[in-house]
This record gives C-alpha cells, sequence and structure tokens, in this order.
C-alpha cells in the first residue's frame, strides 16, 4: 500500500519503538512476528486482516453461546461475543470570561 508523504513529523519524549507504534496506529498499520521452524522470527507489517495468515486449524472457531454442560465447555468454542459502540466527540470550542469586563449582548 502507499501512504501519504508527511511533510513534518515530530518524535518528542518518547521512545523510538513509540514513536514508531504511533505512526503504524495512525496509518492502520499493525505487526506481528511469524515463527519458523528453524528458529527465525520474521516481523511482518500489514494493514489488512486479509495480509495475517490464520493460525493452523482456526480458521473458524465455533461459537455456542448456550452449550455449556456439567463437563466442562468444549474445547475452542467461543461462547460470548460482545459488540459494542459510543459517541465521541470531533471537536470542541472553548470560550473564556473576564469578570472585570463582561461584554454585553
Amino acid at each position: 500500500a502507499e501512504y501519504p508523504k508527511r511533510e513534518y513529523c515530530v518524535q518528542y519524549r518518547e521512545t523510538d519503538f513509540n514513536f514508531v507504534s504511533r505512526r503504524m496506529e495512525e496509518e492502520g498499520i499493525y505487526y506481528y512476528f511469524e515463527h519458523t521452524e528453524d528458529g527465525r522470527h520474521i516481523l511482518k507489517l500489514v494493514d489488512d486482516k486479509s495480509d495475517h495468515d490464520s493460525a493452523p486449524g482456526f480458521a473458524t472457531i465455533p461459537f455456542a453461546a448456550s452449550l455449556r454442560s456439567s463437563y466442562g465447555p468444549p474445547k475452542d468454542t467461543v461462547f460470548d461475543w460482545v459488540v459494542s459502540q459510543s459517541a465521541q466527540p470531533s471537536g470542541y470550542a472553548l470560550n473564556s470570561f473576564y469578570f472585570e469586563q463582561p461584554s454585553n449582548p
């Protein structure tokens, strides 16, 4: 993918890791490590979940909200899923008042 070139960017009072993480978050990029059988660790940078390989045997996971038994839960099953939303402000306004010189409406 291509990302817009930034004209100006500052790192201030943050570690190199925090700086790079913040920049990647702003662009929607995340990372993970791929561990190979020969002991190597490969850093993968991706910006879409389709770029991430599924874990072997976990391409799908069963969902069973009402399937609980006295023998314990079935292995590798999701029992609860919560979706939530919240309103977030997109801006704010400030106003000040100097009590010694109030303005007349």
